[in-house]
């Protein structure tokens, strides 16, 4: 490459940095609407609201958070950004959707430049005497057009406006500075000789670091060593024989280890939430994988009728003989068959599509986790191919009006209202969406409208009925959620709390029992048995849920303030001032246990 090219493009940065600055500022500016939102009782409540550790920035705090599995993750780093938050917002929900605006813009800047670095790639493999400046200015309008529509497409709203989902905004991150870093050192690989060389080299251990980084944000990075050979491959034309070939891999050794280890901790944290699928042929879930692969690109064109929750399609009919899955598998077949077919060609459709696929794959339902199908979260990553393949359409377009009028100015005011026409739209959408997760109650009625039958629309809107007090209407809820799903735990965990609530002690009863019968794990319902035993009177029972609870989770602090609570009501009081003292060193700010230990006289 000569002085001059070299010249050019660095006069060139300001205006890229610029492009890059421009379109994270209109995704900013987009999703400040989600400031106005509350928190949502989906996880919300798990990572926030209601997550007591986070709330003391100590050394136990971080053992916590590289050692447990709560939210059926292992994401330490998730789990550190949530405490950094309510530490400097408290539970003002406005600070933490901020946060997550701040990370998408940021995200926004990261795949704009990435593109441009890309589309550098790919240049210095084209034939010498090029249009250099003409390829400048595709590269420029591919990638400009990418991120701004990575940051105001809709698909994106549920990873940004659920504060929850964090991890998404953090992996994503870290999922693209690991291939940015990557890049810089792909770039200079060909000045090296050695085996050991990469492992030596600063921009190859930073891209290792932030793929570590993007592994303890959220299990789905594990895709990263696969992403970082496809782009070996195409743009930076690295693998050109067998020999090269084995070298590639072998710099992908350390990705692959952290890969594997985060999976493996991942299997072992989702143990209770990976659905049971041994009933379920492989062919359907590939079916159901199909599926899915085609409805995400189909709302990537057309974003209506978007949802916080598609229902989970077993055991309903799954067939190819169906046209619903028919037709996608014929998509994905052929899809699959014109990428490789064009690879010698045209490489860089099978590198998009293997991207896609290959960043999907963790969360395509192979190995089912939860009970959804598909999630609009899902996409962030894997969005970013076809969007991709959407701005080399405005590149092309551009260049199409340019060469037909022989005007750049045309060709510009073309270009812009192409822009306008797509991306006013989009936004318009993307700020709609925001609104659905205004509140718990918002969130889950527009599910309901979209399919009735879901029974956790119904758990989690009878669960706000509890906080708000509206015990019949949460007793209304729950019993449709019951009789949705006859052996969803939470469902009559909740309707024995509104049962206890409304002063139905045995009715409330009943329930608790029957959940610790369909889950004998389920530590909530051991103690809220217990405090219903409490209530009635019923003191040794009480005892027993509760040190039941404590087995199952010996930090619970909670089960052990009631555990107190019943030893002070029988006069055990050493006991029960033990039982308050391990309340408030696992809860510095349970009040109330040590309230008990100044009753108990274990406060003096």
């Amino acid at each position: 490459m000569s002085v001059s090219v070299l010249l050019h493009r660095a006069r060139q940065a300001p205006a890229r940095y610029a492009l890059a600055g421009a379109a994270a500022l209109a995704a900013v500016l987009v999703y400040l609407p989600a400031l106005r939102n509350d928190f949502v009782d989906w996880d919300d409540n798990i990572y926030v609201f209601e997550n007591i550790p986070i709330r003391i920035l100590n050394a136990a705090f971080f053992r916590w958070a590289f050692t447990n599995f709560d939210a059926a993750n292992w994401h330490p780093l998730t789990w550190i950004s949530h405490a950094l938050d309510y530490a400097v917002w408290g539970l003002d929900p406005a600070g933490h959707h901020l946060t997550n605006i701040i990370l998408h813009g940021v995200n926004t800047f990261a795949v704009t430049v990435l593109v441009m670095r890309l589309g550098d790639a790919a240049r210095r493999g084209m034939p010498s005497g090029a249009d250099d400046a003409s390829a400048g200015r595709r590269v420029l309008i591919a990638a400009g057009a990418t991120g701004a529509l990575f940051g105001l497409h809709p698909l994106h709203v549920e990873s940004v406006a659920w504060i929850a989902e964090r991890k998404d905004l953090l992996c994503a991150l870290f999922f693209l500075l690991s291939i940015l870093s990557y890049l810089r050192f792909a770039g200079a690989a060909s000045s090296r000789t050695g085996a050991g060389a990469p492992f030596r080299d600063r921009h190859y251990l930073r891209s290792l670091l932030y793929g570590s980084l993007a592994l303890m944000s959220k299990p789905m990075a594990v895709s990263l060593p696969v992403v970082l050979l496809i782009l070996d491959g195409y743009p930076l034309n690295r693998i050109t024989s067998r020999a090269s070939l084995a070298g590639r891999l072998g710099e992908k050794i350390p990705f692959a280890l952290l890969s594997a280890a985060v999976s493996l901790l991942t299997v072992l944290a989702q143990k209770k939430v990976i659905v049971d699928v041994q009933s379920v042929e492989r062919s359907e879930r590939l079916l159901v994988s199909a599926k899915s692969l085609v409805l995400y690109l189909a709302y990537t064109v057309f974003p209506v009728g978007l949802i916080p929750y598609y229902q989970y399609p077993y055991p309903r009919d799954i067939s190819v003989l169906f046209w619903d899955y028919a037709a996608p598998v014929a998509l994905v077949i052929t899809g699959t068959a014109a990428a490789v077919l064009a690879a010698r060609r045209h490489p860089l459709w099978p590198a998009l599509w293997g991207y896609y696929v290959v960043t999907l794959f963790p969360v395509l339902g192979v190995v089912q986790v939860g009970a959804q199908s598909m999630a609009d979260r899902y996409f962030y990553l894997p969005g970013i191919a076809p969007l991709l393949a959407a701005g080399l359409g405005a590149s092309v377009l551009y260049e199409r009006v340019r060469s037909a009028t022989g005007s750049l100015r045309t060709a510009g005011i073309s270009l812009a209202a192409a822009a306008l026409l797509v991306l006013a739209p989009l936004s318009v959408l993307t700020v709609r969406q925001i609104a659905v997760w205004n509140n718990t109650l918002v969130l889950w009625s527009t599910v309901k409208r979209h399919d009735p039958n879901v029974h956790l629309a119904y758990v989690y809107t009878g669960l706000t009925y509890l906080r708000q007090g509206r015990y019949d209407d949460a007793v209304s809820e729950l019993s449709t959620a019951i009789r949705l799903n006859e052996v969803h735990t939470s469902a009559h965990n909740f309707l024995g709390v509104a049962y206890y609530k409304m002063g139905r002690l045995d009715d409330a009863i009943e329930k608790y029992r029957y959940a610790c019968y369909l889950d004998p794990r389920y530590v909530q319902a051991h103690l809220n048995l217990g405090l219903a035993y409490f209530k009635r009177g019923d003191i040794e029972d009480a005892i027993r849920e509760y040190e039941t609870a404590l087995s199952l989770d010996p930090d619970y602090a909670k089960a052990q303030y009631n555990l107190g609570l019943a030893y002070e009501r029988q006069g055990r009081l050493p006991e029960a001032v033990s039982a308050y003292r391990t309340a408030l060193s696992l809860n510095p700010y349970f009040e109330e246990a040590r309230d008990g230990l100044l009753r108990t006289g274990g406060g003096r």
